[in-house]
């Protein structure tokens, strides 16, 4: 009782740090820690919890994730916390950071963190990540993450959608050969729904005669769509076979 007293005397003196040793002389650990709530010293009320009540360290993070800044995440890894650490990374949006690199940055670290201290949360929280850096149009970095874990098809389809075909081509014949063709046919149809048809016809030539054939049809389809007849018996001819495939609005 008397630790107790000094310590509540130090309190009202301001000297925090004598009455956090006094109660602790006192066994009294759960009122220091509250003392360093009240002040909003998280980080000496995380260091009491731990060096005198490690049971308890759930409960002071739990509180601590209320907070949405950036010095929870990082008080939080430095004691050792490091599932609440993840999850406030997490917990950040653009409404809290609105510059996006920053943002990702913090989102990759509660990847790092799982990688390097909480492996059983690794799969959960890497694609927890790369679905938020999708939101944020991070898409070669979402692919990578994919990537990390071996969720090839996930990684490959990412890559498609932002039409970056190097890289999925790369994940394709490297690691995932069952969905080349998938990568090849994503490609074909993206160069033909634009209109691209001189790089479209370059690709299939990459892939197989069947397809430059085809292609080939649909550039020759389209030309005699637009009543550009020489131009499409040029084209078909050239890459294709001699059976062109009319419109039904055409009539020769």
């Amino acid at each position: 009782e008397v630790y107790e007293v000094q310590a509540r005397a130090a309190l009202v003196e301001k000297d925090y740090q004598k009455a956090e040793i006094f109660f602790i002389k006192a066994r009294k650990p759960d009122a220091a820690v509250a003392m360093y709530k009240e002040l909003k010293q998280w980080a000496d009320a995380l260091r009491v919890t731990k060096e005198h009540m490690a049971h308890r360290m759930q409960d002071v993070s739990d509180e601590l994730l209320r907070n949405r800044d950036l010095s929870t995440a990082e008080l939080l890894a430095q004691n050792g916390a490091y599932s609440r650490a993840i999850d406030a990374y997490l917990k950040f949006s653009k409404e809290d950071i609105t510059d996006v690199e920053q943002l990702t940055t913090h989102w990759e670290q509660a990847v790092k963190l799982a990688n390097d201290f909480v492996r059983e949360r690794l799969e959960e929280v890497t694609v927890i990540v790369a679905r938020k850096l999708l939101e944020v149009r991070k898409n070669e970095k979402a692919g990578a993450l994919f990537e990390s874990i071996g969720m090839y098809k996930e990684a490959i389809d990412v890559y498609v959608q932002a039409e970056l075909w190097d890289q999925a081509r790369r994940v394709a014949s490297q690691k995932a050969p069952q969905f080349s063709d998938v990568v090849s046919h994503n490609k074909l149809s993206y160069f033909a729904q634009r209109g691209d048809w001189e790089n479209c016809l370059d690709a299939a030539k990459l892939v197989s005669p069947e397809m430059v054939s085809k292609y080939a049809g649909l550039f020759a389809q389209s030309l005699l769509e637009q009543r550009q007849f020489v131009k499409a018996i040029q084209a078909f001819t050239t890459h294709g076979s001699n059976e062109i495939p009319l419109p039904a609005n055409i009539v020769v």
